[in-house]
């Protein structure tokens, strides 16, 4: 545990990790980074535990786009589980204690896994794109094309994040000196051209692809809404409409919260490559780092809160019954609301998935 009465004494010498050397910070930067990253910890193991779990006892939810889901689900837990002990336990210590192999082990998962997720996140879009704008297509993406998609994501973000172990830039300390990532400080050519490649390929090409393929799926389906003439006939397909509407809009959120998570340790990246990274102080170049691995906490909660499979997977696992009923009860009206609204031929989507509300 920190110390916070030596503040004014002579510190320890200890070994340079990576050749890193450690900025001199106040004790209280490394007690409130320990306390946010335990946070994260805690949370999104739990979470991410729970959604597994729901998937593991409920078949019937494993379709194609909740392939994506489960596999998201699957890289936040083992990004807390195995990734986030090391970073916090050196907050609480004060520096990196994990050695040179720990903190390229360290940098290695939480790059891998957010890497991979920002993938995914690309294939939901171009899936939902597909869906709702190319149906003919979209009835081909089964649950079997999900999962090479995603195996195709995760080669992606295994490419970006072992050819740094090959001398395509390295892993460093970062920040304050108990995280660590990919080098944003050396300026040689091998560093400056990798980190140009993923800042391109790894934020900008997914990011803007998600954008337009969200823009041409709404496109989509404003036009629908306004020059189809829905009769008795049509209902089912109205309703189906209707319920991939959700899910896309579902998934808009989703990746805005992944994206908004990213983007300040991208920022901070950015200016790395192409400026002076010391203009920033070491403790602001952590804030990121943690902000990026807090979506790991706020990816289950956004699965629940439009997934209403999930949300009765959710219930039926509490361990209070009355608490249960309770809860049943609720989604039942929320249900029944949703179904009298829709009786009316109004056309407006929730904020769901699979189906939701």
């Amino acid at each position: 545990m920190i110390d916070v009465n030596v503040a004014n004494k002579t510190p320890p010498v200890y070994p340079y990790v990576l050749g890193f050397v450690p900025p001199e910070v106040s004790p209280y930067v490394h007690l409130m980074n320990a306390f946010l990253l335990v946070l994260i910890y805690i949370f999104g193991v739990l979470e991410n535990g729970i959604i597994l779990a729901i998937f593991a006892k409920n078949k019937n939810l494993r379709s194609a786009t909740n392939t994506f889901i489960i596999a998201m689900a699957l890289g936040d837990f083992s990004l807390c589980f195995f990734g986030i002990p090391l970073s916090s336990t050196s907050s609480m210590a004060g520096r990196w204690i994990w050695g040179d192999l720990g903190c390229m082990i360290e940098g290695f998962i939480v790059y891998f896994i957010g890497m991979a997720n920002m993938y995914i996140l690309m294939a939901v879009s171009l899936d939902r794109y597909l869906v709702i704008s190319r149906p003919l297509l979209g009835s081909k993406i089964t649950v079997k094309v999900a999962i090479l998609a995603v195996i195709a994501c995760v080669a992606g973000g295994l490419f970006w994040t072992v050819v740094p172990f090959f001398g395509w830039s390295r892993y460093t300390p970062e920040g304050v000196g108990t995280t660590c990532s990919v080098t944003w400080t050396d300026k040689d050519a091998a560093t400056t051209s990798y980190n140009i490649s993923i800042f391109i390929f790894c934020y900008l090409v997914p990011v803007g692809t998600m954008i337009v393929a969200y823009y041409k799926l709404l496109d989509t389906v404003r036009n629908v809404a306004k020059n189809t003439v829905w009769d008795m006939n049509s209902r089912m397909a109205r309703k189906n409409l209707r319920i991939e509407r959700k899910m896309a809009k579902s998934f808009m959120v989703i990746i805005a919260v992944f994206v908004f998570s990213w983007t300040p340790y991208c920022i901070v990246c950015f200016v790395g490559i192409f400026g002076d990274i010391h203009v920033i102080p070491p403790a602001l170049q952590t804030l990121p780092a943690i902000c990026a691995k807090s979506a790991s906490v706020w990816d289950p909660i956004v699965y629940v809160a439009t997934n209403k499979q999930l949300r009765i997977g959710f219930y039926n696992i509490l361990p209070c019954d009355e608490l249960k009923k309770i809860l049943m009860k609720r989604e039942e009206g929320r249900v029944e609301t949703t179904s009298e609204a829709s009786v009316g031929g109004d056309n407006k989507g929730g904020n769901a998935v699979n189906p939701a509300s």
